[in-house]
């Protein structure tokens, strides 16, 4: 597993130049990864998903239709496993025109979401400072419709599907994000 995950960090650097979708990146894989735990799930293969899942997001990031699938071709040109490869495609449903239907494939997809909106509540609240976020905070604006009304929050919900309650969710991607905040852009 090593070695996918050298040639994943690869194919990151190679594929995703903006430093705010690496961050993002790395923030879904950890949280992916302790979710995997926490479910007793393959914490390496949760990570790759995570991690590579906006790979190709930089060339196809104005057509929603076609985010992921050049994702899948380069990873089917590899020795990524097929769930792996599945989880990362139905993520955007919109371009797979697949329904996601297991706990990996949830997982991510929720997960995305959930690293996305916490770094939204850290940048609009806690000035940068991941320290000071905690999961009352990130559960209180998911719950308020007035914040962050362009963001789309539904894909978070999905959480429903891990048989856990949010704000366990919550305290999962908080606590990963704090765990990675070295990587993902925000201070301590």
């Amino acid at each position: 597993m090593k070695e996918l995950y050298d040639l994943s960090y690869s194919l990151l650097n190679k594929y995703v130049k903006l430093k705010r979708l690496q961050w993002h990146a790395y923030a879904t894989e950890a949280i992916m990864k302790d979710l995997a735990v926490y479910l007793n799930e393959d914490k390496d293969k949760w990570g790759i998903a995570g991690l590579l899942h906006d790979l190709d997001i930089e060339f196809t990031y104005s057509d929603v239709t076609k985010h992921t699938l050049e994702t899948k071709v380069i990873l089917n040109n590899l020795v990524f496993p097929n769930d792996v490869i599945d989880a990362i495609c139905m993520h955007n449903d919109k371009a797979s025109n697949q329904k996601r239907s297991e706990k990996f494939h949830f997982a991510l997809s929720s997960s995305d979401a959930l690293s996305g909106f916490i770094a939204y509540v850290i940048s609009a609240k806690h000035s940068n400072l991941i320290k000071e976020l905690h999961v009352d905070s990130v559960y209180e604006c998911l719950l308020d419709h007035n914040f962050a009304k362009h963001y789309d929050k539904t894909p978070i919900f999905e959480y429903e599907y891990l048989k856990i309650d949010i704000k366990t969710f919550i305290s999962i991607g908080v606590d990963a994000m704090k765990k990675a905040s070295n990587k993902i852009g925000f201070n301590n």
